[in-house]
């Protein structure tokens, strides 16, 4: 081959030059480049692998008919590698058999601190053997569904406590999702039995043929002790989540693999008996799993919010306060909320292990996280549902100037992050690629779906190891660390659940008035807007769609946003053009604001003010809707949260209020009726800052 030559370059007219020029005993490749342009290393690696290529097919006649991808080296990924393959001895423990540990070791040491009651180690093994011994005199038994559908409360520890350790596993439902998805679920999940409380039983309407079992009716004395039916390898769980197709995927973790994460977590970050976690995460939301069953294997306690006030900020506050939290589980959103509501407090500082997934983490957050809780350890945490909780981590120390996001990190003991190319080969270093993972958190598949378990979960050919793909970006940075960039398809994460916009778009085609529909996502909001094509003109069909979704798909899953097209844009090659799609519906908002109506003096500019701080949005009419404005319940919930702190109403709003007076003109009303004031003394005295 010659000498290799390269030059760094001063004239940024083109990023990469590359020039051969021939010589008596072979040739002089030479790269011209404009070195700041690329990250460090990165020009070095790309240089050394072309050069390595080259090498190869000068030297060696056959590869030329191997294929390329095979060809060539990656410098310096096998370290790499190497380096982020962390492998500890697989524990055969179950999660039922690490909770009975701590009852043994501290019966009297608080389990469940809840609203109404706590429940000791010993207490709550004993609601957990009247379950089990419920269940096996019902003939459950591995490897079977049994719903747990219910509120915030120690019932939900007791019964997916007792469903493990009956040997079954469980399949946690929303009771506020809609009824026809709730019977979608107990359909699939082939449920012969729900455990639930009390106050629920009437409204959850159990289908006929289902047992309905109400938890905090079950006399609350000792019992027998039930044998436990729990193995390594049965099922755990099953959650389900959005699928593209418009059915739900229920994503089946065995005992083994959220063990195998739930050890790593404790003994990373020290977690132990003197710990509380805050259970905020709903149960069909796996975060939850860690605030269950991670802390009772520490021989920690669980603080149950009240269901009541489970989105309230300042409920949270007092209870970090009240109960000395130590650990934080929730996905940014909440946190930031939280951070929101004690900006001017004095906070204790027992929080020592933040805990932060589901989401983009903002960069600012971990700065504001230790100036409020000094002691605190940043971590974030990612992975996937198929892969038990989670299976990266990367503690958040300083934040560089010039991140653009929080690394992703590197794997968790016994799991394996790979950055591949479409061939399934290795991304060099600084090289875009799609994330997979390996290793032992990786889920069984799909519930009762072969066909999409095949589709996620392959084989590699090049290694012959278990994967599941993602369907993430990224890229490994030259410290290690891999850097999440976002994904490659239509799935979404609105407050840390994963959405697939087919999934909305088939319920939005299930109405009998709609011809075509499209989901996008607005970025600048984080929301989702829809556009359909009717088939008749009637534009007050329009106001009924989005009553029509919530009767379908849970609230994160409704678009905030829905608006009629004339016809659905195509590209070349026939597929929906979802960026016109978008163009068309600012079009949209642009016209709206064109003749809407300013917030009136006084209140309404004082709400507008604050809409647009959490909405994101510069100019709102005090006709806007606040839920096609970007609004969601957890915005809701910040909302009031302000209106509180600023002392913009002199009682607290129930958050039901925003979801019916949806506009700054009808929620100006209601404040207006709380106060029993005269509107002209309560617009000026708001004007001057006194209520």
């Amino acid at each position: 081959l010659g000498k290799l030559v390269y030059n760094i370059t001063q004239t940024p007219q083109i990023w990469l030059d590359h020039q051969v020029v021939e010589e008596k005993d072979g040739v002089l490749l030479i790269w011209d480049a404009v070195e700041g342009l690329f990250p460090k290393g990165m020009l070095a690696d790309m240089l050394a692998a072309y050069h390595g290529l080259l090498q190869r097919l000068a030297n060696a006649p056959e590869v030329w008919y191997q294929k390329m991808h095979s060809l060539i080296a990656v410098p310096g990924l096998s370290k790499i590698q190497k380096a982020n393959s962390t492998e500890v001895p697989v524990t055969e423990e179950t999660l039922y058999s690490l909770f009975i540990k701590n009852v043994s070791e501290a019966p009297n040491h608080p389990a469940v601190i809840a609203s109404d009651r706590t429940l000791t180690y010993e207490q709550l093994a004993w609601q957990v053997d009247r379950v089990a011994n419920l269940l096996t005199n019902r003939g459950v038994h591995p490897n079977t569904l049994v719903a747990v559908c219910m509120d915030k409360g120690w019932e939900q520890v007791a019964a997916v406590l007792g469903i493990v350790k009956a040997g079954a596993a469980y399949l946690p439902i929303d009771p506020d999702n809609p009824a026809k998805r709730r019977e979608q679920l107990l359909i699939d999940g082939k449920v012969d039995i729900i455990l639930t409380q009390s106050w629920l039983v009437e409204k959850l309407d159990c289908p006929e043929g289902l047992e309905c079992v109400a938890i905090d009716h079950m006399v609350f004395e000792y019992v027998d002790t039930a044998e436990d039916q729990s193995r390594p390898d049965d099922l755990a769980y099953v959650i389900y989540t959005s699928g593209s197709t418009g059915k739900p995927k229920g994503v089946m973790l065995t005992h083994r693999s959220v063990v195998n994460t739930i050890l790593d977590v404790n003994r990373r970050f020290n977690v132990g008996a003197n710990d509380k976690v805050l259970a905020l995460s709903n149960l069909n939301f796996d975060l939850s799993v860690y605030d269950i069953f991670g802390i009772l294997a520490a021989g920690g306690s669980i603080v149950m919010p009240a269901a009541p006030k489970n989105r309230e900020p300042s409920y949270w506050a007092d209870l970090l306060k009240k109960e000395e939290i130590t650990v934080w589980n929730t996905v940014p959103a909440l946190m930031q909320m939280l951070l929101e509501e004690v900006e001017d407090q004095a906070m204790p500082q027992s929080l020592r292990v933040v805990l932060l997934s589901g989401d983009w983490i903002p960069l600012n957050l971990p700065r504001a996280i230790k100036a409020c809780f000094r002691k605190a350890e940043v971590i974030s945490l990612g992975g996937a549902t198929e892969a038990a909780i989670w299976s990266i981590f990367y503690p958040i120390n300083e934040v560089e100037a010039d991140w653009k996001s929080i690394p992703y990190g590197k794997p968790l003991d016994n799991q394996r992050f790979y950055v591949l190319n479409e061939w399934l080969g290795d991304c060099p270093v600084l090289v875009t690629g799609q994330l997979y993972i390996g290793g032992s958190g990786i889920a069984k598949g799909y519930w009762q779906d072969q066909e999409k378990t095949q589709n996620s979960f392959i084989t590699n050919p090049n290694t012959g190891e278990l994967l599941y793909k993602t369907g993430d970006l990224g890229r490994y940075l030259p410290d290690g660390n891999i850097e999440f960039l976002g994904r490659e398809d239509f799935q979404v994460k609105i407050r840390g659940h994963r959405i697939e916009l087919g999934e909305i778009e088939a319920a939005l085609l299930e109405s009998p008035h709609v011809q075509s529909a499209v989901v996008i996502v607005e970025k600048e909001v984080v929301s989702l807007a829809a556009g359909v094509v009717l088939k008749e003109d009637k534009p007050e069909i329009i106001n009924k769609l989005n009553a029509f979704l919530t009767k379908r798909v849970p609230g994160y899953m409704v678009p905030n946003k829905i608006v009629v097209l004339d016809k659905m844009p195509l590209s070349i090659n026939g597929k929906v053009d979802r960026a016109k799609v978008k163009e068309k519906l600012e079009q949209y908002k642009s016209a709206q604001a064109a003749w809407d109506e300013p917030p009136q003096a006084g209140l309404e500019s004082q709400l507008a003010a604050v809409w647009s701080a959490v909405l994101g949005v510069n100019r709102l009419s005090r006709n806007a809707d606040f839920f096609l404005s970007g609004g969601d319940s957890i915005k809701a919930v910040r909302i009031l949260g302000q209106l509180h702190k600023k002392r913009l109403a002199p009682q607290a709003i129930p958050l039901q209020t925003l979801f019916t007076k949806t506009t700054i003109a009808a929620l100006a009303g209601e404040i207006r009726k709380l106060r029993g004031q005269k509107d002209l003394i309560d617009d000026q005295s708001l004007e001057e800052g006194v209520l």
